[in-house]
């Protein structure tokens, strides 16, 4: 699947996530997101941190429909607070559509899964994977935590500076 056909779709699971687009199904705990002030920041984040702890601690009541939409919509925030913050840097790429054009990373991703199905290619040769964050968080808690990996990609763009690409 085409990389902006897969930003538009991931950029419509952002919105879910902020309540910005109806749908049937509403993430959990929809009260404890102070949806009002995310704005997109890599500091909101904290907010999604704030709140993804609070599913933690109540991880065993999701249905299995609630846990999957959260991980998609929650992580398609996280990645999209990253790729619009560094516009032209990053795409969404489906994880059957990258691993054939990448056979090496057959070896670190061996199979579909949720937290793999869409990776944030960070251009031109490497990748994070915001969804399984996501999941990593909801499992294992805080030391997983968004707004820490967004700011590590922060991290990487200042050390990278000027540098021409390769």
């Amino acid at each position: 699947m085409k990389t902006s056909k897969m930003n538009g779709i991931y950029h419509e699971f952002a919105l879910m996530f902020l309540g910005r687009v109806a749908v049937e199904e509403d993430i959990p705990f929809a009260e404890s997101l102070d949806r009002a002030s995310l704005d997109g920041s890599i500091s909101s984040l904290a907010l999604v941190d704030d709140y993804l702890l609070f599913v933690h601690e109540n991880l065993e009541g999701l249905t299995d429909s609630e846990y999957k939409n959260l991980a998609l919509r929650c992580g398609a925030y996280v990645g999209e607070c990253v790729r619009m913050t560094w516009p032209g840097l990053y795409d969404w790429m489906d994880y059957d559509d990258y691993v054939p054009l990448h056979p090496e990373a057959a070896e670190r991703l061996p199979e579909r899964y949720l937290g793999t199905s869409a990776l944030l290619l960070r251009n031109p040769d490497a990748f994070i994977m915001p969804v399984n964050k996501v999941l990593r968080f909801m499992h294992e808690g805080p030391e997983n935590s968004v707004h820490y990996f967004a700011t590590c990609e922060h991290r990487h763009h200042k050390r990278h500076e000027g540098k021409p690409a390769r």
